[in-house]
């Protein structure tokens, strides 16, 4: 199983925060088991699909972020909340496959480790709601 993976968070426009997100698995060796496949979907990476609804030996998922804070809501050490947008793209396929990719436009609201918003999935016109303890990292 090969990964690579990267994110880059950068200052925007005055307080803002751009995010960028990436990742690849694969199976190089062409012989892991199902138990060892990885799988996307859900309310951390595609809202309007379920949970893990994506597996398979071969995985890319990446987004890209952005979000303004509120400032005059800033709660001392926790930081201030803040509106994001984010455009989150994935595919999940064997071998013999060809990628399907899919794609959500999110937009919510972030505070701490809480996060909530609402989802579109553009090709079906699907919407979903959704909240979630957001800790560090993805996937």
């Amino acid at each position: 199983l090969g990964e690579v993976q990267g994110r880059w968070k950068t200052a925007g426009f005055g307080s803002h925060e751009v995010d960028l997100f990436a990742l690849a698995r694969g199976d190089l060796a062409g012989t892991l088991p199902g138990q060892r496949w990885t799988g996307f979907g859900g309310r951390a990476t595609l809202p309007t699909f379920g949970v893990m609804e994506f597996r398979g030996p071969r995985v890319t998922y990446g987004h890209v972020g952005y979000t303004i804070p509120i400032e005059a809501l800033r709660a001392g050490g926790l930081g201030a909340p803040g509106v994001f947008g984010r455009v989150g793209t994935g595919a999940a396929w064997q071998e013999g496959q060809s990628a399907d990719w899919q794609v959500n436009l999110v937009g919510g609201l972030r505070f701490w480790v809480l996060e909530a918003g609402a989802a579109w999935d553009p090709d079906s016109g699907s919407a979903r709601g959704y909240a979630i303890f957001r800790f560090g990292g993805d996937l």
